[in-house]
């Protein structure tokens, strides 16, 4: 075989080094097309002659490829030095592919390694995992730490760990210090290069490998196992700490995650109890169990001592310590009494296992105590140092047992009829509704003709005959002993029909200070309460002015004022049967007396010529104009030369000179007295010369001009554009008024203006309603002839806005509240979202928001009279709902401002929400001060997401609600009731 070598030319050396060197690079993408780019590397090789030695140190291969006569490379056997260089690298097993026979290969001598460590404890499974105390032996935490090399671009080819140092920087407040003789590597015991208080190192040997498991202890910190322990956060801790990969000049290559356990260190416990009396005369007491070391007992406690100072309203009696049996697994049956210092100290000696201390107090005064217990020893070894302490808490409340406040009232229905029995109680948590049918009382289910059977009122739906004589009572039951039960109420069926309206009230219409009644016709009816709806629901109606007959069946108004225009009346008829009879609404229109707001003008036309007289007015509902010929006013009646003798504008057509001097004015007629009367108009009728021609009146009744304005400079624009011979037009604004202006095409022609029906003012300025206004302007040209322009505009509504809420964390939710109905601002354009609410406030909201159907109960609170006209109605349907029940002294309190735990039982009761106690749902940093009654409503609403708490998770129940907060929670309860 003819062997021969090319060479590169010597200025051709420089761009072959290039292309080589760029062919590698793109070499390393893929490993699909690793062997074909080597394999074009090679033949480029066999390519080169002077510049080969070159070519080789930039691919990176070994031995030398060479061409035979045919064309085809050939390999030599690599050089010793070269194989020396391979075997630098290790592949894992996993060689390159040969080219053009086994003894030629290609290398990437230049590999680019990547680094991975994680760590984590050894009794996680996953990072943040809890850890309790059979995850640590002797107070220590196992650390494991995994670490491997590789290629980056090439997952097969595996680097060695060896020369590179694991550093692992301990935080003594965090992971604790190093547990001597822990440290191992792949599970081998191993010697770390430092293990001082706060840092570990360890440099990977020769043989290493790719991979490596490092694995040591460290002590748990004082800090982190004994500490205080609070019932709210059951005493976990996190403890954090992350490893890093070094090279040999201290540069970091990689570092672990920061894992996270969580460790509940329940080794010390307290509890109390509430233990009820024999006699019943003699004092309750409340036993306080401490028990410390219960589950870690491999360390002993020196010099042992509890500090446990009773809090006020306890006395102490007595106090006895237990130690654990480890033959029975159990505390032993002896107890060692024990006496504390003045400084309420137990010495309790040296302890080698678990211990428990049991303290009996006397209950002096009060009804909540919070016990904190104080642990102090001094340990016999590692990894706690001498006088170390923990604490704990241990929480009590006394509860109060129900009582109730208002008992049930007998019931009289017809068969088929529906009864409700209600009952008021304080401190009660649940209620159980019972019936004696004649053989003793027994708890009540739901289910027909039963519901409520286990709320504080019972409705029977569609009661038989059978069921009368039944009498119904209710146990009451709390958070403590003994449980309170109602008077019975007896329910009585008969055979009575319930009252029917025959005959309702009809609508009237009467002048101010005027009189009317209102009557109704009913059968079976023996009793009436007539209602007024004067804007804000319907409200019963009390005997005083202007009201009497308010329980019979006709109720009279006397005295009317205008501000009582629109209300509604109906009444409520009731029999010895239920259900009760409601007529239906009639309307009082309240009527003002006319007044003349534009008077007519005098005349001055030729004889023969027309002329008119105009007036405008303001509720009136009828004309009849007057002359006066010399011998005093009388009726004018249609007929030549008058027309128009009982409207607005009188016509005057065919005037003759003998009726020059006539004066003119016009009774305005109203649906209240008295009449109004203009002031007079004279006549003047003109004489032609004999010899001048006839003249011709003008019949041009067009407009030059037309235009509207909002009363501040800006002009509406009328769709389409005027012109004269376009008779309707369209406009829109936003403004409450417009003032009207036209210009006359013929000088003698009139103008007179209505708006929606009525007669626009001298001033020409008119107001507008919301939506849409028809604005007709007459003219009427001299000869009498009319043309009438209509203007249909449109009035913007606008949305309310108060002058103090703009930028307000609650500024959208207030705008939606007040387009909603359910709020209303102060008068000077305020809405004041921060200041507190008062409690007849928030149930004025909550009604406008729920728009409860039924009329509400009677207040019989004893502070009722101070509850505002505005507010009663609402009042009376919250504690209709059962949403509000006043306070144990018969009050409600209208005024008195609304606390946040009082508004979260609210809204709980109209969301129908059960408030029995539920703290596992509460979750707030201060759940311990939420009273007993709240706790459930609070849980419940947080659960749903209709309450959160303030900053570091506060929920502040006796803090005021402001107004802001009270429309949000409104608006959230409505969200949470549509779904």
């Amino acid at each position: 075989m003819i062997k021969q070598k090319s060479k590169l030319r010597k200025e051709g050396k420089e761009e072959m080094r290039y292309f080589v060197q760029s062919m590698k690079q793109k070499c390393r993408i893929t490993q699909s097309l690793r062997s074909f780019c080597l394999a074009i590397l090679l033949i480029l090789q066999t390519m080169t002659f002077t510049a080969a030695a070159n070519a080789e140190s930039a691919l990176g291969y070994s031995g030398t490829a060479e061409v035979s006569e045919s064309g085809t490379p050939e390999a030599t056997e690599p050089s010793e030095p070269e194989k020396a260089h391979k075997s630098d690298i290790n592949y894992g097993g996993n060689k390159p592919n040969s080219i053009f026979g086994e003894n030629n290969r290609l290398e990437d001598s230049q590999p680019t390694p990547v680094y991975t460590i994680t760590k984590k404890a050894t009794s996680n499974s996953t990072e943040n995992g809890f850890m309790n105390q059979t995850s640590y032996t002797e107070g220590a935490i196992e650390w494991q730490v995994d670490i491997a090399a590789k290629d980056t671009f090439d997952d097969s080819i595996l680097l060695s760990l060896e020369g590179l140092k694991f550093y692992d920087a301990l935080d003594l407040t965090e992971a604790g210090p190093y547990v001597e003789g822990s440290f191992k590597v792949n599970g081998q015991a191993a010697t770390p290069e430092g293990s001082t208080a706060n840092a570990l190192t360890y440099t990977f040997p020769p043989g290493i490998g790719s991979k490596a498991t490092v694995t040591f202890k460290t002590w748990i910190p004082k800090e982190k196992y004994y500490r205080e322990y609070n019932p709210g956060d059951a005493g976990w801790q996190t403890i954090a700490n992350a490893a890093e990969l070094r090279d040999s000049s201290g540069q970091k290559l990689d570092f672990s995650n920061s894992w996270r356990v969580a460790l509940k260190s329940d080794w010390i416990q307290h509890v109390g109890t509430l233990n009820k009396p024999v006699n019943p005369t003699d004092p309750s007491t409340i036993t306080w169990t401490i028990d410390v070391n219960k589950n870690y007992n491999k360390q002993g406690l020196k010099s042992f001592t509890i500090t446990d100072a009773l809090p006020g309203g306890l006395a102490f009696k007595s106090a006895a310590y237990q130690l654990w049996d480890n033959g029975t697994n159990d505390w032993s049956a002896t107890k060692t009494p024990i006496t504390p210092d003045a400084g309420s100290v137990y010495a309790l000696g040296d302890v080698n296992g678990p211990i428990r201390l049991v303290i009996v107090s006397e209950v002096i005064a009060s009804t909540s105590y919070t016990n904190k217990a104080i642990a102090q020893w001094k340990l016999d070894g590692n990894p706690v140092q001498d006088n170390d302490q923990a604490t704990v808490w241990a929480t009590y409340t006394i509860h109060s047992p129900p009582t109730i406040t208002g008992h049930p009232s007998s019931a009289v229905i017809a068969a088929g009829g529906t009864a409700t029995f209600s009952v008021t109680a304080s401190n009660a948590t649940g209620y159980q509704w019972q019936v004696d049918e004649g053989s003793g009382f027994m708890n009540i289910s739901n289910g027909a003709p039963y519901s409520g059977a286990t709320w504080s009122t019972l409705t029977i739906t569609g009661a038989t005959a059978e069921m009368s004589g039944y009498v119904y009572r209710v146990i009451a039951r709390g958070l403590a002993l003994p449980e309170a039960t109602s008077n019975g109420a007896t329910l009585t069926v008969t055979a009575n029909s319930p009252p029917t309206i025959t005959g309702h009230p009809s609508s009237a219409s009467i002048a101010a200070g005027g009189t009317t009644t209102f009557s109704v016709t009913a059968s079976d009816a023996t009793g009436y309460q007539w209602q007024v709806d004067a804007g804000t629901g319907f409200t019963n109606i009390s005997n005083g002015a202007p009201y009497s007959g308010a329980t019979t069946s006709t109720l009279t108004i006397t005295g009317a004022t205008a501000g009582m225009s629109g209300y509604v009346y109906r009444v409520i008829a009731r029999g010895l049967a239920l259900p009760d009879a409601t007529s239906n609404g009639a309307t009082l229109t309240v009527n003002s007396p006319p007044t003349i707001t534009g008077h007519p003008s005098s005349a001055s036309i030729a004889a023969g010529g027309t002329t008119t007289f105009s007036v405008t007015a303001s509720d009136a509902t009828g004309y009849q104009w007057q002359v006066d010929a010399g011998t005093g006013f009388t009726n004018i009646s249609n007929g030549a030369p008058y027309s128009g003798a009982t409207t607005s504008t009188l016509t005057i057509t065919g005037a003759t000179a003998g009726m020059s001097g006539y004066v003119y004015r016009v009774i305005a007629k109203g649906s209240a007295l008295p009449d109004a009367t203009s002031n007079g108009a004279t006549l003047t009728v003109n004489s032609p010369p004999s010899a001048a021609p006839a003249y011709i009146a003008s019949s041009n009744a067009e407009l030059k001009s037309l235009t509207l304005s909002n009363g501040e400079g800006e002009t509406l624009t009328l769709s389409p554009a005027y012109r004269a011979d376009v008779l309707t037009y369209e406009a829109n604004t936003d403004a409450s008024q417009i003032v009207i202006g036209t210009v006359t095409d013929h000088w003698a022609a009139k103008t007179t203006y209505r708006l929606n029906g009525q007669a626009v003012p001298a001033d020409l300025k008119a107001n507008l309603n919301v939506g849409k206004n028809e604005l007709l302007i007459q003219v009427q040209a001299e000869n009498g002839a009319t043309r009438i322009y209509t203007v249909n505009i449109t009035r913007n509504s606008e949305e309310t806005t108060y002058n103090d809420t703009k930028g307000h964390w609650a500024e959208q939710q207030i705008r939606q509240a007040a387009r909603m109905k359910i709020v209303n601002g102060y008068e000077d354009g305020s809405f004041a979202p921060d200041k507190s609410v008062m409690r007849a406030e928030f149930l004025v909201m909550l009604m406008n928001a729920l728009k409860p159907q039924t009329d509400g109960a009677e207040l019989a609170f004893s502070d009722a009279s101070s509850i505002g006209a505005w507010a009663h109605n609402a009042v009376a349907q919250a504690l209709q709902a059962g949403i509000v029940t006043g306070y144990e002294d018969g009050t409600f309190r209208p005024n008195g401002e609304i606390k946040r735990s009082e508004m979260a039982v609210m809204i709980a009761r109209s969301l129908g929400l059960s408030e029995n106690e539920n703290t596992g749902g509460i979750d707030f940093a201060d759940e311990r001060d939420i009273p007993p009654w709240a706790r459930g409503a609070v849980a419940a609403l947080k659960q749903l997401g209709l309450v959160s708490g303030k900053g570091a998770n506060v929920f502040d129940p006796t803090g005021l609600l402001t107004r802001a907060e009270a429309v949000t929670v409104i608006l959230n309860m409505l969200t949470q009731q549509s779904k």
